[in-house]
């Protein structure tokens, strides 16, 4: 996760409601006070009285511009983080503020040079290269991210969130080697640290080692037991080794905490399919069209489990479905062109057959079916 930055005031305490501040410096230290207690109103006021006893106080305008970020006003908040710099160029952690609001505004470009900035001033701030290697993983750069990250891990050794981004990025680039070393860092920088198990259980899952991948799966779950994605990923190491009915009912865990997770009905869809029980997958498939009525997939699965149980016709309406979702769906052209030899269309049938043959030429089963069509 990206981070705004504060700093901390060494200025002696006024307690609230006591000693009515007379300088800027005490209108500062009370607005700091209010916001560690979320009263922002009084906050903001405070801060914009220090800046009226002195409209060049940087550090007034940089903790105004934090209380604007926190309560979402963020073109305040780089307005504010804008005037602090024009007074103070070398603010460095004023730059990452402004950086990571960019950032979150979808301006990738002033978020960068204001990461630039903060670097240029200081080699060693951690945080800056933070937040830009998070902003080249966003931007699928992750060569650069992972540069980045690996900075911060120079600077700061322990760091178990520089780690855990570095092995993302690995992981996005198909190094689930390096991955799986970055996320055992996490996990012993911080044991309990649920997401960086998650992880490298996909990491072991890539690389065949499910057993492996169930096992951290297991020990992630444990930490967070509402960790929907978690249980999900098991099911799928579970499918993996043939096991479909503990699959099945981690898919059912993932969805009685998350009941819009729509790849969970499907792939227990799958499972369910796999073991034979067809109307339970056409029960799964359906639910997860209900969510995603673009879903290709669910369509030509449920499509295929109408076929097995005879029902040739609700078979071809949902292979039509993916075609016009995905018109290089090839696989549903040939299995509507089974559903409809079934039904005795055997014209439809080879239309079917020929279109599966134009996009894969050496396609055996469709010359075969065409043939026994043309009879």
């Amino acid at each position: 996760m990206k981070k705004l930055l504060s700093t901390l005031l060494f200025i002696p305490l006024i307690f609230l409601g006591q000693n009515q501040p007379k300088t800027a410096e005490d209108y500062l230290q009370r607005g700091t006070s209010y916001v560690d207690i979320g009263n922002y109103k009084d906050a903001l006021d405070d801060f914009s009285s220090a800046i009226k006893i002195d409209p060049d106080y940087a550090t007034a305008y940089f903790y105004r511009g934090v209380a604007y970020s926190d309560l979402g006003n963020y073109e305040d908040a780089i307005a504010d983080f804008t005037s602090a710099i024009k007074i103070k160029p070398d603010y460095t952690i004023v730059y990452c503020n402004r950086g990571y609001l960019y950032d979150d505004l979808g301006n990738y470009k002033d978020a960068l040079a204001d990461y630039r900035s903060a670097i240029k001033i200081d080699p060693d701030h951690a945080g800056a290269y933070y937040n830009r290697g998070h902003l080249y993983a966003d931007l699928v750069n992750h060569k650069d991210a992972i540069v980045d990250f690996t900075t911060v891990i120079e600077i700061d050794p322990n760091h178990p969130g520089a780690y855990y981004n570095r092995g993302l990025s690995y992981y996005d680039l198909g190094n689930h080697k390096d991955a799986i070393v970055d996320f055992t860092t996490v996990i012993e920088i911080d044991p309990d640290y649920s997401g960086a198990y998650n992880l490298r259980g996909l990491s072991y899952s890539h690389i065949g080692s499910y057993e492996d991948a169930i096992s951290d799966y297991t020990r992630s779950i444990k930490i967070t037991p509402d960790y929907a994605i978690a249980y999900f990923n098991r099911g799928l190491a579970y499918c993996d080794f043939g096991n479909y009915e503990d699959a099945i009912h981690d898919y059912t865990t993932a969805i009685k905490i998350h009941p819009d997770f729509t790849i969970a009905y499907y792939s227990r869809g799958r499972s369910y399919s796999d073991l034979g029980k067809h109307n339970d997958a056409v029960v799964d498939y359906t639910s997860a069209i209900k969510i995603d009525p673009d879903h290709a997939d669910a369509y030509y699965n449920r499509g295929v489990s109408y076929k097995r149980l005879g029902n040739y016709a609700d078979a071809i309406a949902d292979y039509t479905k993916t075609i016009r979702i995905d018109p290089d769906y090839t696989r549903a052209y040939f299995n509507r062109g089974v559903s409809y030899y079934f039904l005795g269309n055997h014209n439809d049938a080879i239309v079917d057959f020929t279109m599966v043959i134009k996009t894969v030429p050496d396609h055996s089963d469709a010359y075969y079916n065409r043939g026994l069509s043309y009879y």
